[in-house]
């Protein structure tokens, strides 16, 4: 019996907790460091991404509330040009210095739906755009009629340049 409510415990976890692929693009003709912000530190909060790579990264809905950014012109000491965030290839929970083009994320909010945006709001350092759902959201204000957003299923791409 009590294999039997343990069983059931672990699929009812396992049906609870959906996952998300957010893909990073570096289509710039240099390398970027992205920085992530969010509960649970996904992949470290950052990782280096040479021009014409990709790397996705898995979030749950823990990661509630999330920032993506380029980190740009680092030194071997880590201090960037833009989007600096700790003297570190990992961002491990600091956020980035502006100017940073931001894609921002909250998950499974109203409705259970995901929301994203991509923010000028801490200055700009690169060109960005995000694709998930075709007629999404797309920044604060874009089209006051329609604000669109995203099943909790949905995978998402973050390109720079």
């Amino acid at each position: 019996m009590a294999f039997t409510k343990l069983i059931i415990a672990v699929l009812l976890l396992a049906v609870a907790v959906e996952s998300r692929t957010i893909t990073i693009y570096n289509k710039c003709p240099f390398t970027i460091w992205p920085g992530i912000l969010g509960p649970g530190n996904p992949a470290g909060g950052g990782f280096k991404l040479d021009g014409g790579q990709s790397r996705n990264i898995e979030v749950d809905d823990a990661w509630t509330a999330g920032r993506v950014w380029a980190r740009t012109g680092c030194d071997g000491n880590f201090n960037c040009e833009t989007g600096f965030c700790r003297n570190s290839e990992q961002c491990n929970g600091a956020g980035g210095v502006p100017p940073a083009s931001l894609a921002e994320f909250t998950l499974k909010a109203w409705g259970g739906q995901d929301f994203y945006d991509v923010s000028l709001v801490d200055g700009y350092n690169l060109p960005m755009f995000k694709d998930a759902c075709p007629t999404a959201y797309s920044y604060a204000y874009d089209d006051g009629s329609s604000t669109f957003t995203c099943q909790a299923t949905a995978t998402y791409v973050v390109q720079f340049c």
